[in-house]
Formats: structure tokens, sequence, C-alpha cells
């Protein structure tokens, strides 16, 4: 099974289950995620990162979610230059109540990671 790490906003996501496949990263604000926390989920074993943050105009923070996204899109020039398919990195944008949204992505994102 692969191992992924999800970081999340706390604003944006709740996450109560626990799962040894999964590594769930709760963060005050995804803008406080770096490109170095992304790139030590990969040393560490991950096959793939999923970010939630808050919709845009709602993260309680004002710019968060904007700053986690232009992160994200450099992360994925450096894993591109390290031979890390992009494809396992994505960015997501959810509200605390959208459970099923949430298990959808996950869903999907196995499947891309596995591919």
């Amino acid at each position: 099974m692969n191992k992924i790490y999800v970081f999340y906003c706390e604003n944006a996501k709740e996450i109560e289950t626990a799962n040894n496949n999964i590594k769930f990263v709760k963060l005050p604000c995804s803008g406080r995620l770096d490109e170095i926390m992304i790139l030590k989920a990969f040393e560490d074993g991950a096959e793939g990162v999923i970010v939630l943050a808050c919709y845009e105009g709602a993260c309680k923070y004002l710019s968060g979610n904007i700053k986690a996204q232009k992160r994200i899109e450099y992360t994925k020039k450096i894993l591109k230059g390290v031979g890390i398919e992009d494809k396992r990195l994505e960015m997501h944008y959810l509200q605390a109540n959208q459970d099923e949204k949430f298990k959808e992505i996950l869903k999907n994102f196995k499947k891309t990671v596995s591919e």
C-alpha cells in the first residue's frame, strides 16, 4: 500500500481518521506549508502528497491558500527536476463539511499514485 502525506489547514478540514498508510499533518494555515516540508515527505518515503486548503476568499489569514498554491507549483518543478512525477503532488480546496469530497479526492489520488 502506498504511503500518502496529507497536509491540511485546520480551518479547511478536520481529520478524524487514523490510517497506517496515510500521514495527516495539521497546519494552522495552508500558507504555512513550505517546499522543504513537502520535499521531506518524499524523502521520508511518501508516494504522494496532498495539500488541503480553504477555498479562495475563505482563508482566515486572507491569502494563505494563494501562497500555498504558488509553493505547490514551485515544488512540482523541483520534483520534476529530481525525477519525481509532479502528479504525485496535488492541492485541493475544501470546507470542513465536505467529507464525501475528501474521500473522493483520496480515492482518486491513490489511483494516480499507483499508476
